[in-house]
Parts: C-alpha cells; structure tokens; sequence
C-alpha cells in the first residue's frame, strides 16, 4: 500500500449541491500519495451515492456516515480516519485551484511544517472571481516562517493580518501534520465551536519545536455567497466570530500588546460601517442590542463607532440603502 502524504478531510452536511465539483477539483490532480476523507452528517444518503460514484474510478476516498453531533465533533471524526501525513481540511462547497496539491506537496518537502497556510480567491456561487482577493496578510510576497512562540514575530503576523482567515478561520486554507493533531488532548470547551478546529491548531503552534510556513498562493476558490454558518441568521454568525475567539483570545494570548493587536485585527476583519450595521439592523429587542455592545466594547471598538452603529443601524430602511450602494460601488 502506498504512503498517504495528504489527507483531504471533508466534513459535509446536506451539501450534494457542490461536492461533486469539489471531488473533481481534487480528482484531477490526484496521486497514489492523496485520500479524500469524508465525514458525512446528511440526512440522506445523497452524498454517499455521489461518493461511490467517484469511488468506482479512485480508489483513495474513505467515506464515513456520522450522527450529527456538530460540527467540531464531526470534523474530529473526520480527521481521525485520515492516513496522511498531513491533513488538508476542506470545505465540501470549495475547489482547489490547478496545480495547487504540487504546491502544497512542494512546500513540504521543502520545510517540514507542522502548520502550512495558504490563501484563497473569493468567488460567486458559481465560482466566479467576484473581486480581487486580499491575502491574509497585507504585503507579502512569498512563502514566509512565523514562530508563534515567539511575541514578537507573533505580534508582527498578526499585525499584518488583514483578516482573521490568517487565523484560521477559513478551513479550507488549514495544513497541517496528523501527528501533531492526534496528540492535541480534546476538551469540552472547544469541542462544540466550530472553531475547534483554531483551537487545536494554536495548540500545535504553542508547542516546542513547532513550526508555521505561510504562502501568499491562493490556491483554494471560495463560494463566498455560501456561507454555511449564516443558517441561524446574520447576528448569529458575527457573533460566532466575536465569541469564538474571544475564548481563544483568552486562552493563548497572555500579553496585552498581542490581545490589542487581535483585537484590532477584528475591528478590521467586522468594520463598523459594513457587517455590524447589518447586525444592528437585526436586532429585536433593546437587551439584544446591549447584549452585542458589550461584545463592541470587549473588542474595543471606540464609542463613537458604537453610537454609530446603534443609530445608522436601527433604520432598517437606511441600512438596505447603504448595503445596495455598497455593491454598487463595487
């Protein structure tokens, strides 16, 4: 049997609409060294009909039905059936780009990572270009090595960041060694996020020895009109940001100049003229809006922006306008 190098991990619910294009992007750079592992939570067997399909022709996809106990979990699931050395998470609605496995495979052999992050291209649901895409990070060039253990080239990153994708937020740019995964142990505070996955991954990162490439390639199409997390509504998916890394905010970053910098990342990542208007436009009730400035405060958004946002943003009305001349603009 051969060696698996690269273990695709692909957590899918009630997503038959796009995997198949997802599989043939893979497929068609396929080698003996690349499985496809998939950890499937539909509620029909869709997916799994696609998938034997594809098996007919390449023998390395592994496909597991699971019982829904969310996502975190599930990805857990997932990852523990893959036999590569590294594992690719990836999202069962995205495409890798031409070329983009031999990249990945490049970089490897090159440097040992125990973390590899690439970037992606924002795209429509049809997986159209929409706009030019900024990296994770602002200015870079090549493929560059961070050390988070150390705060100063740690701040540095994170101050260059342009959004918390170079965090890990975005799954489908996330390599990383199986080993060093397997022995993260799994805690019930973070098994539930659906940032579990960033969790774990700042565990590899914070452990000696342990190292982090970052390439500027976007190598991955995103369907940036797909977002599977906005199903419990548009408040509800800004706050799985807000909290979900506060929690990791708290648990990693001791120093204050780094936690100011994460929060100015977040300021930069949720402006508060674009998403938080929309958010506040949202809201119901005036606990529900006291609830969310807390959340503005915690992150340090000045008072100024705050009101902004509380005024601006209760006008329904005012808010539709602003987000039409927006796309416009664009």
């Amino acid at each position: 049997m051969n060696k698996i190098k690269l273990s695709f991990c692909i957590t899918t619910f009630n997503n038959e609409e796009f995997i198949s294009a997802t599989l043939k992007s893979i497929l068609s750079q396929f080698d003996k060294d690349i499985e496809i592992v998939i950890g499937d939570s539909s509620s029909s067997n869709k997916i799994e009909i696609i998938t034997k399909e594809f098996s007919k022709e390449f023998q390395n996809i592994v496909y597991k039905r699971l019982n829904d106990e969310g996502f975190g979990i599930d990805l857990s699931k997932t990852i523990s059936l893959a036999r590569g050395e590294y594992c690719w998470l990836f999202s069962s609605d995205d495409c890798i780009k031409d070329g983009a496995i031999n990249h990945i495979k490049a970089l490897i052999e090159l440097s040992n990572p125990s973390v590899l992050l690439c970037n992606r291209t924002i795209c429509s649901k049809d997986l159209v270009p929409i706009k030019n895409s900024p990296n994770w990070l602002l200015g870079d060039k090549n493929t560059k090595k961070f050390d988070f253990n150390n705060a100063i080239d740690l701040n540095n990153y994170i101050t260059k960041s342009q959004s918390i994708g170079s965090l890990f937020s975005y799954m489908s740019t996330v390599i990383f060694k199986k080993d060093k995964w397997d022995k993260i142990p799994i805690k019930k505070p973070y098994m539930r996020s659906p940032y579990q996955h960033v969790w774990r991954v700042f565990q590899i990162l914070k452990e000696k020895k342990s190292s982090f490439n970052y390439t500027d390639k976007q190598l991955v199409l995103f369907r940036g009109d797909n977002d599977s997390f906005r199903g419990k509504g548009y408040p509800a998916r800004i706050y799985l940001d807000f909290d979900g890394y506060k929690d990791i905010i708290n648990h990693y970053f001791k120093c204050k100049e780094i936690r100011n910098s994460f929060k100015k990342l977040m300021r930069r990542e949720h402006p508060f003229y674009s998403s938080l208007l929309r958010v506040r436009s949202e809201l119901k009730s005036k606990k529900d809006w006291k609830k969310f400035e807390e959340k503005l405060i915690y992150y340090n958004y000045p008072l100024i922006q705050i009101y902004f946002i509380n005024f601006i943003g209760s006008s329904n009305l005012l808010v539709i306008f602003l987000r039409k001349l927006k796309k416009m603009i664009n």
